[in-house]
């Protein structure tokens, strides 16, 4: 992909970020059943376990977390690589796999995927009736490449797809004229969705069920252990 780079609110320690009108040119790549159905239901019993005993396991709950609209982040003092290491690790390989084959954006890297390109975020979101509906268009400002993982069985919910977006320029002006939507991208229970974390994309309203996804942001920085998205490369 072209270096072309932009301003964002995290300062950068070396690797350059995509402009988001060059990252939307580029694929949403799917890797079919990454998980095993035994490997989704290991990280449900995890994020159940975060809500109710906390990373600590000391039964205080997971910080920040209120209730199924707010995000649950797995990665709080290191909970998400302790509990489900094998994970964690076939994560960072396949970001490493995915980026080599397709879009070179770490190969200036001086360190690997989880050794110095590190988790900036694990999210365990849910969407439904009784938690959020719908995720609008937007980018993941800061990161480099992002993994989204289904957990729900696509049959329990309607809607909620996954759409990414690119802008449509008019050739006389050649500003932006309007947003077209592609999608929904194929995403089936086990299935990651790979893709540059500055590519514009968004999830449809979910109107039937519950769709529960994990969101993984990498970034070239700390890993992060806050209950929350950090945005210093340099906080731990």
């Amino acid at each position: 992909l072209p270096r072309r780079t932009m301003e964002c609110a995290p300062k950068q320690l070396g690797l350059a970020l995509l402009d988001p009108a060059v990252a939307d040119t580029s694929d949403v790549i799917r890797k079919k059943g990454f998980l095993s159905l035994a490997e989704v239901e290991e990280v449900k019993a995890a994020a159940d376990h975060l809500r109710e005993h906390g990373p600590e396991d000391n039964g205080e709950g997971a910080a920040n977390f209120r209730g199924a609209v707010d995000t649950l982040y797995m990665q709080q003092h290191g909970f998400f690589r302790k509990v489900l290491p094998d994970i964690h690790r076939r994560i960072c390989g396949l970001v490493a796999e995915v980026d080599r084959d397709h879009w070179g954006m770490l190969e200036d890297a001086e360190e690997e995927v989880c050794a110095g390109i590190n988790a900036r975020t694990v999210e365990f979101h849910e969407y439904g009736v009784h938690a959020r509906r719908i995720c609008g268009k937007h980018y993941d400002a800061g990161s480099l490449i992002t993994v989204d993982l289904m957990l729900s069985d696509t049959s329990a919910f309607a809607g909620g797809g996954f759409f990414t977006h690119v802008q449509d320029a008019s050739p006389e002006r050649g500003a932006p004229t309007a947003d077209i939507r592609k999608g929904p991208h194929a995403f089936e229970q086990g299935d990651a969705l790979v893709f540059v974390s500055h590519k514009h994309h968004s999830v449809a309203p979910v109107t039937r069920g519950s769709r529960s996804v994990l969101v993984l942001e990498f970034w070239e920085g700390s890993e992060c252990r806050g209950a929350h998205r950090c945005m210093d490369p340099e906080c731990g």
